[in-house]
């Protein structure tokens, strides 16, 4: 067996790791189709697929040639992710000549979400922006909040009445001019949090997390931007934080 799938049979004991397995098991891998594969089914925060050194990324441990030997990845990283779509990589098409994102709109105009797993809960549209036109922090897509508290996002999760979650996410901008002192407001169950954000309009991004404890079984998780911003070349065109990598998953005692 590749010494990596021993490695992840091993480090790997949740049913959201079965699927990846049972694909990979099946016929030979490089460690690198391995990694990518696995990220895909675990969305780990700092496994960066646009990076192809995946000996750099978090928790890797490579030998001196490039093989992995080592997976040193916190328990909690490898908690099932209650977030359906979390990374945003399954959305409406982008045409491959389009550099303007894809502006959704609020459920009031659409009942039918293009975005699986959410919900545009907002009188204005949201963006979907790709990685071919955009600085998106992980993976191919992400979304853009381009109308402060008038562009909102949701998700209804289906949790366990009184049991602890950490909700954890990324924010950043997409590297198209917007700049400014960016503020994301997160809710879930009770519980909110304000993440700042100092964008140059030059690309970057931002972790932050939050705990909350489920009401009952439904759960709804929201984002929003807290103001409006521009363009520094174009005032005339909105912009706003970019939102990437929603993760929910129960925190043990």
């Amino acid at each position: 067996m590749n010494p990596l799938m021993a490695l992840i049979r091993w480090f790997c004991l949740l049913p959201l790791c079965f699927s990846v397995i049972s694909q990979l098991v099946s016929s030979q891998h490089s460690d690198q189709s391995t990694m990518f594969a696995l990220q895909k089914e675990l969305s780990v925060l700092g496994w960066d697929v646009k990076n192809p050194d995946y000996c750099a990324w978090i928790g890797i441990r490579c030998n001196s040639n490039g093989s992995v030997e080592r997976l040193e990845l916190p328990r909690r990283e490898l908690k099932e992710n209650l977030v359906k779509n979390s990374g945003f990589e399954e959305g409406p098409h982008v045409f491959h000549n389009s550099s303007n994102g894809v502006l959704l709109p609020p459920r009031g105009e659409d009942l039918t979400s293009p975005l699986l797993g959410w919900l545009i809960e907002s009188l204005k549209a949201i963006k979907y922006i790709d990685s071919r036109h955009y600085n998106v922090p992980f993976g191919k897509a992400a979304i853009e909040l381009v109308a402060g508290r008038e562009s909102a996002i949701a998700q209804v999760l289906r949790t366990v009445a009184n049991a602890t979650y950490n909700l954890s996410f990324v924010i950043g901008d997409a590297k198209n001019g917007c700049h400014g002192s960016m503020l994301v407001e997160a809710f879930a169950a009770d519980k909110t949090v304000k993440v700042p954000y100092s964008s140059t309009g030059k690309g970057g991004y931002k972790a932050a997390s939050l705990v909350f404890k489920a009401a009952t079984a439904r759960t709804r998780i929201t984002f929003f931007s807290s103001f409006y911003h521009t363009k520094v070349d174009d005032l005339g065109t909105l912009c706003g934080p970019v939102l990437d990598q929603v993760r929910v998953y129960p925190v043990t005692k």
